[in-house]
């Protein structure tokens, strides 16, 4: 085995030992903390293809580069350059690759902006709702469906509602009996008593709608909780071991400097084969999808996670 053999093969070997651990799998990448954030705007204004668009301009950029090697010599700066864009495929793909192992959580709903809006001034229409339109609604339930009337919140409202009638008819038959001059502060604090009532007629009617809402099934807004990522871990795998060896023989040019030339024409050769990388991508992302268009919205949704672990990683590293 060669040495550049053997150097490939080490530094593939080590990176799969890292695991999860992706503060490690930078530092063998020799990815620094900036390395890291200059990544953050272009992943963002990839916004057509998602990862793909932002895969294919990293490979673009580094086949351009060693395509220049046919007409001068690179220096080391600009082999160092090279290897780091390879380590950065490197790392997007293992991204991905963990993913798709589930070795890293996808979250049920993306990051807002993402692929909902949210106005969290908006009042809740729950919140806003008259108690009298609460207890005819809930009453009106339970005479078509008495088996309501166990559930918890459906049972707490009817009894502040019990209460309420009760506490009515004592504020009445007081009121009669009482000196006049007393009523003021009878009738405040029946209001006040009445707005304990309403505000847990309120609160557990809020509570008997989320049991409802909870109850129907949903699709999750993350996409890619409703395909196979699971399949694509393989297809992560491959991209970032062919990274790994391009950029583990770009350091070894890099190092031995002399009798190196031909390896580096070699590597720009390779260009095709990484393009196809992409497109193979992007075929299985049609398949899982069902349409280009929804292979379109995986690709963005990749883009925002790998985004999302970056900007993790570079706030803790």
């Amino acid at each position: 085995m060669s040495d550049l053999a053997r150097r490939v093969r080490a530094d593939w070997v080590v990176l799969q030992e890292a695991g999860r651990d992706l503060e490690r799998i930078a530092e063998l990448l020799g990815l620094r903390r900036e390395d890291l954030e200059a990544q953050m705007e272009p992943i963002m204004l990839s916004v057509e293809d998602g990862c793909l668009e932002y895969k294919q301009s990293l490979i673009n950029s580094v086949f351009r580069q060693l395509a220049n090697e046919r007409y001068r010599s690179l220096p080391a700066a600009t082999l160092e350059a090279i290897a780091r864009d390879l380590g950065v495929l490197v790392y997007v793909a293992t991204i991905q690759r963990l993913l798709a192992d589930g070795l890293l959580p996808l979250r049920p709903r993306q990051a807002k902006g993402e692929d909902e809006a949210s106005a969290p001034d908006e009042p809740d229409q729950e919140e806003q709702a008259d108690v009298k339109e609460i207890i005819a609604e809930v009453q009106e339930r339970v005479k078509r469906e008495p088996s309501l009337r166990t559930r918890q919140p459906v049972k707490n409202i009817l009894m502040q509602l019990t209460r309420y009638s009760r506490e009515l008819q004592d504020f009445r038959d007081l009121t009669e009996r009482i000196p006049r001059e007393k009523a003021p502060a009878v009738a405040v604090n029946f209001r006040k008593t009445t707005e304990e009532i309403y505000a847990s007629i309120r609160r557990n009617y809020e509570q008997f709608v989320e049991e409802e809402q909870d109850a129907v099934p949903k699709e999750p807004h993350n996409i890619l909780l409703r395909i196979d990522v699971k399949s694509l871990s393989r297809l992560y795998g491959e991209q970032a071991r062919e990274a790994s060896g391009v950029r583990s023989t770009v350091l070894y040019t890099r190092d031995e400097q002399y009798g190196t030339r031909e390896l580096l024409i070699g590597l720009a050769d390779q260009h095709g084969r990484f393009n196809r990388m992409v497109e193979a991508e992007r075929a299985r992302y049609t398949v899982l999808g069902g349409t280009p268009a929804v292979a379109r919205e995986i690709a963005k949704a990749f883009g925002a996670e790998i985004g999302k672990r970056i900007q993790r990683e570079i706030e803790y590293y």
